[in-house]
């Protein structure tokens, strides 16, 4: 078997293996590949993440920074790499190394996604400014971004900007979201906004879901409830 021969097979091997979780098999094959090939950017690809599995993060960094040393910056690799090393990044409370990797990867690469999570990032450091560019450009490449849209419309909210939260908010209910939580946003912005009906509907329908007791806020939402139903009907004396 010559030396290319066993590297696609070692690969290959330990993609299987990290697959269905043999991370210590994993591990031995890309450790074959690398010492038989040095620069091998899909082993140190796939080491790395066998790495990340097992929390031993900074050996994971190490691997996705050679993938990029030695893939080219266009490459899927290379893309995958910033993707894989902005989550590691992340793990480690690093967001500001997240971003640039995600910034890199946006560069080569803008798929939603990217722009989906560096968004996150963003807001979570609270730049809503750039935050909501980067929501906005995640619907511009996808449209039924159902996430996107909860998470601009808490942007705006955070901002000040209701309208455009409640708007955001109306568009992920109507992509059919998973997040419950939606409605449990819409909710509270409804309330501030003095429309009661609405944001009773919204509130019940989270619980419904069984999204309250699953997030922890049954007990506020009840309360809630009670003091909207006190300003649907007032008691008159």
């Amino acid at each position: 078997m010559s030396a290319q021969e066993a590297i696609a097979l070692f690969n290959k091997r330990g993609r299987g293996r990290l697959h269905i979780g043999d991370i210590e098999g994993a591990l031995g094959d890309f450790n074959r590949v690398i010492t038989l090939d040095p620069a091998c950017a899909e082993a140190y690809q796939y080491r790395g993440l066998a790495h990340r599995c097992r929390g031993e993060l900074e050996l994971a960094l190490d691997d996705f920074d050679c993938v990029l040393r030695y893939a080219a910056p266009s490459e899927p690799l290379a893309c995958e790499a910033h993707y894989h090393r902005a989550l590691t990044r992340v793990s480690q409370g690093d967001l500001s190394g997240a971003i640039e990797d995600l910034t890199a990867l946006i560069d080569a690469n803008p798929r939603a996604e990217a722009f989906l999570h560096r968004g996150t990032l963003r807001q979570q450091q609270g730049d809503l400014t750039g935050a909501i560019m980067d929501y906005s450009a995640a619907i511009r490449r996808d449209p039924r971004s159902d996430q996107a849209y909860v998470r601009r419309g808490n942007a705006r909210r955070d901002q000040g900007e209701t309208t455009g939260a409640l708007a955001d908010y109306d568009a992920a209910i109507r992509l059919c979201t998973a997040d419950v939580r939606v409605f449990y946003y819409r909710g509270l912005l409804r309330a501030r906004r003095h429309d009661p009906d609405g944001a009773l509907s919204d509130l019940r329908e989270y619980l419904r879901w069984d999204g309250g007791r699953e997030y922890g806020h049954q007990a506020e939402i009840e309360q809630l409830i009670a003091r909207l139903e006190v300003e649907r009907h007032p008691v008159t004396v």
